[in-house]
């Protein structure tokens, strides 16, 4: 059963939960990059927040096939309690059939309830016939900032 983790990282934290979990699962990574790099300015970090919260795609550099694969770990920052929009491009090119999905998202809160953004994706994964059966929610860093490896493995030790 081959394995990839595929995900977006605007501040490194997300890159850090991919690594550790790729390391774990023996998995095959793809990093989504964006065409335009979002800086780190107050007002483009609320622009990206609006992008998020309406569900917004963007343009990204290339899209990794994932034909071959039958498990999909796929990794986003929550902004605005939503997916970033490069990961919401990437699912919405996703041949979904078949494949089992298991989402990962970092976030800054540490108040790692159930987001709304995330289970309405998850739905559509389901519709277009994937088996997504976990969401492992993890606690990152404050913008601007990373998280580092030994803070994601500790949170990673109990949940895969």
């Amino acid at each position: 059963m081959k394995k990839a983790v595929v995900y977006y990282s605007l501040d490194g934290s997300t890159r850090q939960a991919a690594a550790v979990i790729a390391e774990r699962i023996g998995a095959d990574v793809f990093e989504l990059e964006e065409t335009r790099k979002r800086s780190g300015k107050p007002l483009s970090f609320m622009v990206a927040a609006f992008a998020a919260l309406t569900g917004a795609k963007s343009r990204l550099k290339s899209i990794p096939s994932m034909d071959g694969y039958d498990t999909i770990y796929v990794g986003s920052p929550i902004w605005a309690s939503n997916l970033a929009p490069a990961v919401n491009t990437f699912l919405s090119k996703l041949d979904a059939a078949g494949k089992e999905i298991v989402m990962f998202t970092v976030q800054a809160d540490a108040n790692l309830s159930e987001i709304k953004g995330v289970d309405k994706q998850i739905e559509r994964l389901r519709q277009k016939g994937a088996d997504v059966h976990k969401v492992i929610r993890l606690h990152g860093a404050p913008p601007k900032q990373t998280a580092d490896k030994t803070h994601m493995s500790g949170q990673l030790d109990a949940l895969l």
